[in-house]
């Protein structure tokens, strides 16, 4: 059936198109620039992603990439890899934050601590930029109290109505927001109990719950399932040792990993070495077929294709 197909597009475009140039394939296929990963006068590498006007039945295949040529032409179908990028702990490093991962061309989603002084400013701001907004809420972890996720944090051992009370006032407190993800939070995470009614709070506001995934323990997808939020889970932190080149090795991790899922969630913070290895990185991504999403819009489509 498979075969049948190709050879079915093959002989269409073949019937369609005169010997004319490469361009010509692309104008009619509706192409667009950005899509064309790479080209010669006899060769296209083109990303399978965006509207065209091939029939999708036409050009599912399995693996990344399918090789065919019409009238002496190669071409070559890449599916794209999807990859959204997160960075924590905003407003940290706030005046060096404003002047660089504010400039990004990319659709980074950015998660704010609720009850910092400058979160307010820090909604407007990245608001202003056009950026997705996430709360980045503290809560509950194994380490407590050893260890402080902060003030107003979610615990599990405080009474529902207190946590749903600071979960709201963290709600008013960043209105552009549209979901939440945890700050340390891996006891809460992987209690039932307290993630059942802090997501069936969220679902009621329109929020999807993102899983920083600080624990093996979490609970948090089960939960997400049985109360039907939108829901994702982080894959790789990118800074857990803060410098460049380290940071350059894990976005290099998280493309093997985009490679073997068709996606991936990566969470950064806004430190400087951070911000370098993804000014040089991302531009790299981009030629080898990586469509970065904004965390919501990543979570949709998944929902979307399980549907």
């Amino acid at each position: 059936m498979r075969k049948f197909s190709l050879l079915f597009i093959i002989l269409m475009l073949i019937s369609s198109f005169a010997f004319g140039d490469i361009g010509k394939f692309f104008e009619k296929w509706n192409i667009l620039p950005e899509n064309i990963l790479s080209q010669t006068d006899k060769t296209a590498e083109i990303l399978l992603y965006g509207e065209n006007s091939i029939p999708k039945k036409y050009v599912k295949f399995s693996g990344r990439k399918k090789k065919f040529f019409v009238n002496g032409y190669e071409f070559t179908f890449v599916k794209p890899l999807f990859v959204s990028i997160i960075i924590d702990d905003v407003p940290n490093n706030w005046e060096f934050f404003k002047q660089s991962f504010l400039l990004f061309d990319i659709p980074i989603t950015f998660s704010i601590f609720p009850f910092a002084k400058l979160s307010k400013e820090a909604d407007r701001v990245i608001k202003e930029n056009g950026f997705t907004i996430q709360i980045h809420m503290p809560m509950e972890p194994f380490s407590y109290p050893k260890v402080s996720p902060g003030k107003k944090a979610i615990f599990t051992f405080q009474s529902k109505e207190k946590n749903l009370k600071i979960l709201e006032e963290a709600i008013k407190n960043i209105p552009d927001a549209v979901g939440m993800n945890n700050h340390m939070g891996s006891k809460a995470t992987a209690t039932k109990k307290t993630m059942l009614y802090i997501m069936k709070r969220l679902k009621m506001h329109g929020f999807y719950f993102f899983d920083s995934h600080t624990t093996g323990k979490s609970v948090c997808l089960q939960v997400a399932k049985e109360v039907g939020i939108l829901f994702g889970q982080n894959d790789i932190f990118l800074d857990d040792a803060v410098n460049t080149k380290h940071v350059k090795e894990n976005l290099k991790l998280m493309y093997r990993i985009a490679l073997r899922k068709g996606y991936v969630f990566a969470i950064g913070h806004p430190h400087r070495e951070t911000y370098y290895a993804l000014k040089e990185v991302i531009p790299k991504l981009k030629r080898k077929g990586v469509v970065f999403l904004s965390l919501y819009d990543l979570i949709f489509k998944l929902r979307s294709e399980r549907l």
